[in-house]
């Protein structure tokens, strides 16, 4: 009687510890005889009865899943495609309503791939610049970086609605997109492609813009006249090659896979809205990928050095401003929230600083003046910009002796 007392309070006192894991009783002869043994004896341990050796008492009720809620934010990405100097950046500046790329008139004013952001009420756009498409003669011309052949693709692939920007002003090019917009679009010819025709003030005949716009788009809107041999001669290859892109658009001039058309003017804003509108209808249900105060993911510090690089292109002459290196020195937000910074213009030569600086310093002045003005409308603040010229080959000795007599 007594050994059987002490098994008793033995299984009471196993059975109340609490393990952080599932034991298995099955191939453990000595813990099923506890609870065999503790089961005969339930009859003298009702205050502790096991409660799972009674399945009739236990119950299993069905539980709803939650749902899960649905998104209240709306999110769409857009990149913008093109040969160089057709207004990317503009139009990327007018569509977000702010400065936030620097622009000029000379080409390859974009260095890299880069993501603004338009933000209004629910919907988040994420609008993708990148450079000019570019071939291996032009890159190495304007010793352009290595990243200038890849951007275009990495845009596409990541983008869910890509605009291709062409410029209608342009008389030698504007009846045809050309070669290098061409291959990118039947690389991925299954993406939503939407056609903009830039510049259209530049064109006093109105009537040839429909006429340019039948010639690109190979007189068909939405697809609708898509040619099912492209996809037919994709299956049979087992995907595409260079070779026979090069063969189809050999003697093409526009594209069938266009979803609309839009006519703007980017410089002035003439139908940016109505594209504005039409890419916020196309936004779909999902997390917002930036925060709402965020029209950027460029780090200040690139925006300065692009807004001064900008100006030396549109105020140096030909190809001078590819040679000179632009560098932010000091950056500084004072407690007014004024935007305070020096940026070093190094130049390969001295006679090229000279050239920078301008007679008694004019023309240096003057590009510090725009700088300002276009940093001021970037960040939306009071900008003040220092620029500094020196010449890359100078001596530390001239360098001291020209900041002792500064």
């Amino acid at each position: 009687m007594l050994e059987r007392n002490m098994l008793i309070k033995f299984t009471q006192k196993l059975l109340k510890v609490s393990y952080p894991f599932r034991i298995s009783t099955y191939n453990n002869p000595e813990i099923s005889l506890v609870r065999r043994q503790f089961s005969d004896a339930k009859d003298l341990t009702q205050q502790q009865s096991y409660q799972s050796s009674s399945p009739e008492k236990y119950e299993y009720k069905s539980q709803e899943v939650p749902r899960i809620p649905e998104c209240k934010t709306k999110l769409l990405k857009i990149a913008i495609l093109g040969n160089p100097n057709v207004g990317k950046s503009t139009l990327v500046n007018q569509l977000v309503k702010r400065t936030v790329f620097a622009c000029s008139k000379k080409v390859h004013t974009t260095r890299s791939l880069a993501r603004a952001i338009l933000n209004e009420g629910d919907t988040q756009i994420v609008i993708l610049d990148s450079p000019g498409l570019v071939t291996a003669t032009e890159s190495q011309k304007f010793q352009l970086e290595g990243n200038f052949k890849t951007d275009a693709e990495r845009c596409i692939q990541e983008a869910d609605i890509i605009g291709v920007l062409h410029d209608v002003s342009a008389r030698a090019t504007r009846d045809r997109l050309g070669p290098k917009v061409l291959r990118i679009l039947h690389l991925y010819p299954s993406k939503h492609y939407i056609l903009i025709l830039n510049k259209i003030d530049l064109v006093r005949n109105k009537r040839n813009l429909l006429k340019l716009t039948d010639a690109l788009s190979n007189k068909s809107v939405r697809g609708q006249r898509k040619e099912e041999f492209f996809k037919k001669q994709e299956e049979k290859s087992g995907g595409l090659t260079e070779t026979v892109i090069l063969k189809r658009i050999e003697n093409q001039a526009g594209f069938s896979g266009f979803k609309e058309i839009f006519m703007i003017s980017a410089l002035d804003g003439d139908g940016v809205d109505d594209l504005r509108n039409y890419l916020l209808s196309q936004a779909k249900p999902r997390p917002w990928i930036f925060s709402s105060d965020t029209f950027t993911d460029k780090a200040p510090k690139m925006l300065i050095e692009e807004s001064v690089r900008s100006h030396l292109l549109d105020c140096l002459p030909n190809e001078m401003p590819y040679k000179i290196d632009v560098e932010l020195e000091y950056l500084e937000t004072t407690p007014e929230e004024t935007l305070v910074a020096v940026v070093l213009v190094k130049c390969d030569t001295p006679r090229i600083e000279r050239l920078v600086k301008g007679k008694e310093g004019g023309r240096i002045k003057e590009i510090a003046m725009k700088a300002r003005q276009s940093l001021a409308n970037t960040f939306l603040t009071v900008a003040r910009i220092k620029l500094i010229v020196t010449s890359k080959n100078r001596t530390e000795d001239q360098k001291e002796r020209e900041t002792l007599s500064v």
